[in-house]
């Protein structure tokens, strides 16, 4: 009887967890708005588009009133060649998530192989080998660190789930941010390197693979 109580026991704390977990994934999942058979161009330039008229985002925070101007539409489509989670931090609140993203040659395992990306502090960083078919400058312009801001839970959402290696197409509008001792602006060309290279993007629509979320 005394083993068959311990094996119960286990039995219970298993199923216990199992339970947590599938519920913990049922509740963190998001929800695709429709599934595409059209493949995502990762070799194409992101477009972006200044000639924009779109009224300012703002919500409330620690620090009171924070301010989302909207200074492009832009869409993008690459490959995640990093992501990282941001859990602490008063920007962490609306920018949870960065990617690092490569298109165009970047993409192609004839060019890739000798390229490694690393991401820490919302920086990123790449290295190439002596044996690097391209140079620096081209994977500097195809390349870039993207500070994600969400634009709803579900958008949030599918961005956690995000893998390095998953194609992506992300649509919304790079924006600047602004709030008490705060202030944010979005590189607004893929050219530039180091302090304020990095991309702040709205991100109102994603497609992962082939589903699309809002």
């Amino acid at each position: 009887m005394k083993k068959f109580l311990r094996v119960f026991k286990w039995v219970l704390i298993i199923l216990v967890f199992v339970l947590i977990w599938f519920g913990w994934d049922y509740y963190t999942r998001p929800i695709p708005l429709e599934t595409v058979s059209q493949p995502i161009e990762i070799n194409e330039e992101p477009h972006q588009d200044s000639n924009i008229s779109i009224d300012s985002i703002s919500f409330d925070s620690s620090r009171g009133e924070v301010v989302l101007t909207p200074v492009a539409y832009y869409d993008i489509s690459a490959q995640v060649v990093g992501r990282k989670n941001y859990y602490t931090g008063f920007d962490a609140k609306f920018e949870p998530t960065d990617l690092a993203l490569a298109w165009g040659k970047l993409t192609e395992p004839e060019y890739n192989q000798d390229i490694t990306y690393s991401q820490s502090g919302r920086w990123y960083h790449f290295r190439y080998g002596p044996d690097a078919k391209l140079p620096e400058n081209y994977i500097a312009s195809h390349s870039v660190n993207t500070h994600i801001v969400p634009a709803s839970d579900n958008i949030k959402k599918a961005v956690r789930r995000i893998k390095k290696g998953d194609q992506v197409n992300i649509k919304g509008y790079l924006v600047n941010i602004e709030a008490k001792d705060f202030k944010q602006r979005t590189s607004m060309t893929r050219t530039d390197i180091g302090s304020g290279a990095c991309e702040i993007l709205y991100a109102e629509r994603i497609q992962i693979g082939n589903r699309v979320y809002e």
